[in-house]
């Protein structure tokens, strides 16, 4: 058995409790559908209980009852705030650094102009959202022949149709 499937359960279940699959309380699958949910044995997946029971994540219960319990997370969450504390100033440099960083590189980014994103395609569109494949001729509610929107009706200025 590698040591490295215990793990990457641990990783795969402590997800799981974070995304709220298994939420505080909660009982988790039985043993016997859990390990061929995770691809593993039984013998493995108890191994990956255990260091979960270790760090706080889960509890057993033995009896009819039992099983594995997601706890309340008071002690990982204590064990995350006491490693934040200790690492106060790596965290604050990790904010300049990326303040720094990302502060240069707004500076680099096109102005923003009229032009965004079309929500339908996702090619460069205009105000309205949508792109020059979803404008149609505006008709008698354009003015002068202007172009709009062919999905909400929009006038798209500047955008005059041959």
């Amino acid at each position: 058995m590698r040591p490295r499937k215990v793990e990457d359960i641990v990783a795969t279940l402590k997800l799981r409790m974070q995304s709220l699959v298994y939420g505080r309380g909660d009982r988790l699958p039985a043993e016997r559908d859990l390990a061929p949910e995770l691809g593993v044995a039984r013998s493995t997946l108890r191994r990956a209980l255990a260091v979960l029971e270790g760090e706080g994540y889960v509890t057993r219960r033995v009896g009819s009852r039992g099983g594995w319990f997601v706890t309340d997370l008071a002690q990982p969450i204590a064990e995350w705030q006491e490693a934040m504390r200790v690492r106060l100033r790596e965290v604050q440099d990790i904010i300049d650094y990326r303040i720094a960083v990302e502060s240069r590189a707004a500076g680099l980014q096109p102005p923003a102009g009229p032009m965004i994103s079309c929500v339908a395609c996702g090619a460069p569109g205009s105000h309205c959202g949508h792109c020059p494949a979803h404008r149609r001729r505006a008709g008698r509610s354009g003015v002068g022949g202007q172009a709009a929107c062919a999905r909400c009706g929009v006038p798209l200025p500047h955008h005059r149709s041959g």
